[in-house]
């Protein structure tokens, strides 16, 4: 038996597609939007209203490196909240505060500028949790009007538009095995 070539794609996913490979409400998928022959899975999830940066692979180990706690692989978002936040909040956020599933770790959060009342910030965390940043935003009462992931372990959309895909570099893929603490590639 020939060992299957592994993937490795990058997608930036637009909003009002589902993170998964098939939907039961008919909505479009992330695979969908990827020509590619291979079965390959999406490696963590953006939510529906969410887009940005989507890794998708067919190398179980690699996607478990990327999602599993212990490794802490980074992801920043950026996020226009309807109104500035008062400082005391972000500072008890950065911290870390508990939502219903527990305490979150200790984030950063950096104000952007301003968009008329609207705010935009920067959220860098090293924890993926259902939800997080909208559930973070949301513990003190503020609304997320637009959210985006800009970066997942060192990889960005580049100059990809949403919708658009790539596959990743052999370079890109060794910086991103070398941030987790595994450089070398399985044969």
């Amino acid at each position: 038996m020939v060992a299957q070539a592994f993937v490795y794609v990058l997608l930036h996913k637009p909003t009002e597609t589902v993170t998964t490979l098939s939907d039961e409400k008919g909505r479009t998928n992330v695979r969908e939007l990827i020509d590619l022959p291979e079965r390959i899975f999406p490696i963590g999830r953006l939510d529906y209203k969410t887009s940005g940066v989507l890794l998708l692979t067919n190398d179980g180990e690699l996607s478990q490196l990327l999602t599993h706690p212990r490794y802490g692989v980074r992801k920043v978002y950026e996020v226009v909240v309807q109104r500035r936040m008062q400082e005391e909040h972000i500072e008890r956020l950065q911290k870390g505060v508990v939502l219903e599933d527990g305490r979150t770790q200790p984030c950063r959060i950096e104000y952007l500028r301003s968009q008329g009342v609207k705010a935009i910030y920067r959220i860098t965390v090293k924890e993926g949790r259902n939800r997080l940043i909208r559930r973070l935003i949301e513990h003190f009462g503020y609304n997320v009007r637009q959210l985006s992931r800009v970066e997942f372990g060192g990889m960005t959309t580049g100059n990809l538009k949403p919708g658009q895909w790539r596959i990743v570099s052999k370079p890109e893929l060794e910086k991103l095995r070398a941030r987790i603490g595994k450089p070398t590639a399985r044969k």
